[in-house]
This record gives structure tokens, sequence and C-alpha cells, in this order.
């Protein structure tokens, strides 16, 4: 199950703040007659920043310690996710990156018991940002891949994973109004030959939004999450929901300045009417580093 999507969300701040900046030009900061130094020149092309998502159990949930169902029994522990990435531009709008991403479990969770800490395979991405020529449209493409070398693989007989993910948002001119979507798609690949219950070869999650600026350091921040999967051995036009079912969270979004945005997010299914037992909580913090 693809129950992390929600720390890929930090493409939206890479765009959002750190890709929608002009990168200062080392030079601009030296007189006219010097030259910018080889560590300047490299410095003004790194890349680096971290995601932190704190995701709560309902506060009258059967399971206290767990996110809950639509019927408020236990999907998943409470977690931490943490997202850390670096990158380097070697072209103009090209990027290459390295993702790594971990999950504090918050209670046991098969075959983990107790508190427990996850690393996440490694991502390696080739990236294209300012796809489109309009002012008005922030733009992030990558193509990934992923060795299958961390549990969340191996447990799964995944030895090698390849995907992509688009970003797009769009600000209307003259208003505080944006809206967006990211769409993620990963195939997995398995040299195994014995066959796994419930393996998915194909997964992904699609994420629409909404912005309104409320103030130079506020705003409402309004997502939906639809998660899917393929299943090995069934007919390649079989797709399957993948937990979470569709959600839709909302909340007020806080800039305290163009290295650090936070969130504080309430999280309700799509399918079912909301209420204190499958009603959860979310706290983002992103920082940009570089």
């Amino acid at each position: 199950m693809n129950f992390f999507r929600i720390g890929s969300v930090f493409i939206i701040f890479q765009a959002l703040i750190a890709h929608t900046q002009t990168w200062a030009d080392p030079s601009m900061t030296l007189s006219a007659t010097e030259e910018p130094s080889t560590w300047q020149l490299i410095q003004s092309k790194l890349r680096a920043g971290t995601f932190t998502e704190f995701m709560t159990p309902a506060a009258f949930s059967i399971d206290s310690l767990k996110i809950p169902n639509t019927d408020g029994s236990g999907i998943a522990p409470s977690n931490v996710y943490t997202d850390a990435w670096a990158g380097y531009e070697f072209a103009p709008n090209y990027e290459l990156l390295y993702w790594q991403r971990f999950t504090v479990n918050l209670q046991s969770n098969n075959p983990y018991p107790g508190v427990h800490a996850l690393a996440r395979n490694p991502r390696f991405a080739l990236r294209r940002t300012h796809v489109f020529n309009n002012p008005s449209i922030s733009s992030i493409y990558d193509i990934y891949i992923q060795p299958g070398v961390a549990p969340e693989a191996t447990l799964e007989g995944r030895s090698f994973e390849i995907g992509c993910r688009t970003f797009t948002n769009y600000n209307f001119p003259s208003s505080r109004l944006s809206v967006g979507a990211a769409t993620e798609f990963t195939v997995s690949l398995s040299s195994s030959t014995s066959p796994i219950t419930d393996r998915a070869d194909i997964y992904g999650w699609a994420m629409p939004w909404l912005e309104y600026k409320l103030s130079k350091f506020f705003s409402t921040e309004h997502f939906v999450t639809v998660n899917y999967q393929h299943k090995q051995g069934t007919p390649w036009s079989s797709f399957d929901l993948d937990a979470y079912l569709p959600f839709i969270q909302n909340g007020i979004g806080i800039t305290f300045s163009d290295q650090l945005w936070a969130a504080v997010l309430i999280n309700n299914y799509l399918i079912v009417a909301p209420s204190l037992q499958n009603t959860w909580a979310s706290v983002w913090i992103m920082v940009s580093l570089l």
C-alpha cells in the first residue's frame, strides 16, 4: 500500500517558494571587476531541503494511536514522515536530485513491534523545471528510478522501480488564488519468480489543490488525494483504490520566509460523512536549505 504519499507533496513547496523565486546570481554580489569563484558558481546551483509531516490519530477513533479508516477503526499507525533531498542544476531548468525518505511509526505495524523507524527506497531523479513559457504557471516534471533495497520493496519482491512525477500550478493574474495538480506514476519490477499476494506492479496518486492567499504570511490550503494501484496478475484495465481512500485536506498555511513554510490541515474522507471517529489532522513543516 502506498500509505505515505504525503511526503511527495514537498514538490509543491519547492515550486511555490524555491522555484518561483529568482536564484541569486553570485556575480551580483561582487563588484563589476570581480569574477565569481568556482565554489560560488557551484553553490548557486545547489538545491537542498526537507519536508516533515506528523499525521495524528483521530480524537475519538477506535484505536487511539492509529490513523482512522472510514469507520473509525485503525488503518495505519500515527507517524512522522521526513523527506530529505539534495540536487544540482547542471543546465538551465534541469536538475539531478537524490531523495531519501524516512518514516517513524508511533505504534507497532506488522512485522515491526513498537515505535520504529523505516528508511524507504532511495530515489534518483532527473528534473525539468519551468516547462511552460508562462509567468503564471509553475511546473516541475521528474523522471526517477528507485532501487528496491528498503523493506517496503523487499517484503513485496520489488527489486527496481521507475516512474514519473508531474507538478503544475497556475497563479491567476492579479488574484490571490492559485490552483494546481500533482501526479505520480510508478512501475515496479521484480526479479522474483514466486508470486506474492496483492503485490502492486503499478501504483501512484493524483492530487489537485487550491490555495488562497489571505495575506503575505497566511493562506488557506485545500488538497484532494486519490491513491491508486494495479495488482500483479490482474487485467491491465483493472486498477484499484489504494489506502488511504480518497480524502480531502483543508487548513491554514503559514509562510515564515522563503525558506520556511508550515501548515495545519484537517483530513476527511470523501466517500463518507465526516465524524470525530474518522477525522484526523496533519502538521507539515517544509524547509528550503539551499
